[in-house]
């Protein structure tokens, strides 16, 4: 009997967890804004909703949910951490520095990167209305889309004059040699490690406003 509610348990239709990220949340900027700083604490977190399921089975009517109890974050450098949390979103003020949170991870190297979370979900289940049981059975769920992380670095230097004589010199919005933070394709450092693709929205480059940058991407 109890085989058949944790055979009902392992087909429950489970949503897909959403993979976020919360630096900018605070500063002005949209929360989904992707770009964050080389060195600063990124706090990750995953919207993984519950799911319950009621119905007769032949051991009796049963009701059955499933919670979240870990998440694994592959942040797509090449690291990943595990956490029996799942994670909630921090604001911070404009200009006050991240701060580390349980959830949180700091990029060491600039660049491009798709992070992927994979959450183990658990579950209860009563029959006829009695005491809530633990099942043993885990479920595991990932999340389908990736989450764009673009990591910068500082750059200082010296200059005369300012960008409304020219917009193309060093440091200002068409600066050539400079990054586009609102690059809408950008160029992975790391190749995909579901896909294997290149690109933030595919293996072509189309609409890269920084192809010309990172020519010998993915090079991690």
């Amino acid at each position: 009997m109890l085989q058949e509610v944790e055979d009902q348990f392992a087909n429950t239709n489970i949503q897909a967890p959403v993979l976020k990220q919360s630096y900018n949340l605070g500063t002005g900027l949209s929360e989904d804004n992707p770009n964050v700083h080389k060195g600063d604490q990124i706090n990750f977190y995953v919207d993984a909703p519950t799911a319950r399921w009621e119905d007769d089975l032949m051991i009796g009517h049963v009701e059955m949910e499933s919670y979240p109890t870990q998440m694994t974050i592959q942040y797509g450098n090449g690291d990943e951490g595990s956490f029996y949390t799942m994670g909630k979103p921090v604001s911070r003020a404009r200009g006050e520095e991240s701060r580390k949170t349980s959830t949180s991870y700091a990029y060491q190297r600039s660049g491009n990167f798709h992070a992927y979370a994979t959450v183990s979900y658990s579950g209860r289940f009563r029959v006829d209305g009695g005491d809530w049981q633990a099942l043993d059975v885990v479920l595991t769920k990932e999340t389908v889309d990736p989450l764009l992380i673009r990591v910068w670095w500082t750059d200082v230097g010296r200059v005369a004059g300012d960008c409304s004589y020219d917009d193309t010199r060093w440091g200002c919005k068409n600066d050539p040699t400079m990054g586009k933070p609102d690059n809408p394709n950008p160029r992975l450092r790391k190749a995909d490690i579901r896909t294997g693709q290149r690109w933030h929205l595919n293996d072509n480059g189309d609409g890269d406003t920084e192809y010309s940058l990172h020519r010998d991407w993915p090079d991690m």
